[in-house]
């Protein structure tokens, strides 16, 4: 509500804003731009910015990644990102090019676990894209609206939203996940890629023991391979799943 109190040549204003705005308003001469819902003697009364005609879609929501053919070794890894999400928690997977967190990532959004925990399981591609653009995505994902809601329409809508959400190929400055975690606090994030972080449990990926490689190297090859054969491969390729396969 704007109190105006109209003077000589000017308007005197004492303004008091609340709810998702905006502004800035600095000493000396200020032009406002804003939609007047009705004036009332001395009295204006600010339309608040409109949301889109916005329909939530039905629950449970899905939108899941191909699920990997086999994951060989990583039990553990497997147990703690779960273990995270059980308790409403965010992961980060760390680890080198070829170490598969991309196939963990996919291998705990199908886990059976997740459906008790979340009425959604999302799971979106990060290459190339920034915090707005997975905003945007995630909120075509959970609603269905004719136009793109402001940033600030985003924050109102997205904040009730409870999912497990994996993203793959994070590539994005610290600032820009804590911001993703603060918009969406009722979800558990598990990010997958070079650059992974914020206010999160870190798990990271090694190499394969010696044992997963054989199995691995067997489900390639579609048969056993000789045991001197796995250690001289598993040797050469540091345990990385990517260069066994290779």
């Amino acid at each position: 509500v704007l109190m105006a109190h109209r003077g000589v040549g000017e308007i005197r204003a004492d303004i008091t804003i609340t709810g998702d705005v905006v502004g800035l308003l600095a000493r000396g001469t200020n032009t406002l731009r804003m939609r007047v819902e009705r004036v009332r003697g001395n009295a204006v009364t600010v339309r608040p910015p409109s949301a889109p005609d916005v329909v939530a879609r039905p629950y449970p929501v899905r939108r899941l990644p191909r699920r990997p053919a086999a994951v060989f070794g990583r039990e553990d890894e497997t147990e703690q990102v779960l273990a995270e999400l059980a308790a409403y928690g965010s992961v980060a997977l760390q680890a080198s090019s070829g170490m598969g967190a991309t196939t963990v990532l996919r291998h705990v959004a199908h886990h059976p676990d997740i459906a008790p925990a979340y009425a959604a399981v999302v799971c979106l591609s990060a290459r190339g894209h920034s915090r707005d653009d997975l905003l945007q995505a995630l909120f075509a994902t959970f609603f269905d609206a004719p136009l793109r809601p402001t940033h600030g329409q985003l924050r109102h809508l997205l904040r009730p939203v409870r999912a497990a959400v994996f993203l793959d190929d994070v590539d994005l400055p610290l600032a820009d996940v804590a911001e993703l975690q603060y918009l969406l606090p009722n979800c558990g994030f598990v990010l997958a890629g070079p650059r992974t972080g914020g206010v999160m449990r870190t798990v990271s990926l090694s190499g394969l023991p010696v044992d997963a490689a054989g199995e691995l190297l067997a489900h390639v090859a579609c048969t056993p391979v000789d045991r001197s054969a796995v250690y001289a491969l598993w040797g050469v390729a540091g345990g990385t799943p990517a260069a066994l396969v290779q």
